[in-house]
């Protein structure tokens, strides 16, 4: 990673820290289409983020993400075979 991105992204997170009262351990929600997207392209979303803001962060998703993602992977699944059968 650039380190110039680095400087830039420690400067943002100390701003939020002295302003809006922030502190660690810094939470992340992580929404259905990140985590898809990261797990497509083999990237491990903990270390890369662990890696960019060089802090203490726990990494969170809300239960209706899990169940969203979850029926539209089988929604997808199923239009899939469906599709592959018709032809």
């Amino acid at each position: 990673m650039k380190i110039k991105r680095r400087k830039v992204a420690k400067k943002i997170l100390k701003t939020y820290t002295s302003h809006f009262g922030f502190s660690e351990p810094y939470k992340l929600l992580i929404d259905g289409t990140f985590a898809k997207r990261a797990l497509d392209n083999k990237v491990r979303i903990d270390d890369q983020v662990k890696n960019y803001f060089g802090k203490n962060i726990k990494l969170y998703t809300t239960e209706w993400c899990v169940v969203y993602t979850k029926y539209d992977w089988i929604y997808l699944f199923l239009e899939f075979t469906l599709f592959d059968r018709i032809l």
